[in-house]
């Protein structure tokens, strides 16, 4: 998601966060730093990560910690 991310838009991380949704499987983000506004490379803006969590709340989507993983059984 950093600002580096030529593949990285709003619109696209939407699709993967739908699919994930209706596919029930669990997307990935990460991200190097976070900022208020972008001054370099590697950077994600506050703003952006409080989209996605807004989005997700209001889209009954899941958070969790990588740590959570190690604990969820799969599903074939």
């Amino acid at each position: 998601m950093d600002s580096i991310g030529v593949n990285f838009s709003i619109p696209y991380l939407l699709e993967l966060l739908d699919f994930a949704k209706k596919e029930n499987k669990i997307l990935i983000l990460s991200s190097h730093k976070a900022v208020k506004n972008l001054t370099e490379n590697y950077q994600t803006k506050i703003e952006t990560l409080e989209f996605i969590c807004k989005y997700m709340k209001l889209n009954d989507l899941k958070f969790y910690k990588l740590s959570d993983l190690d604990n969820l059984e799969t599903v074939n």
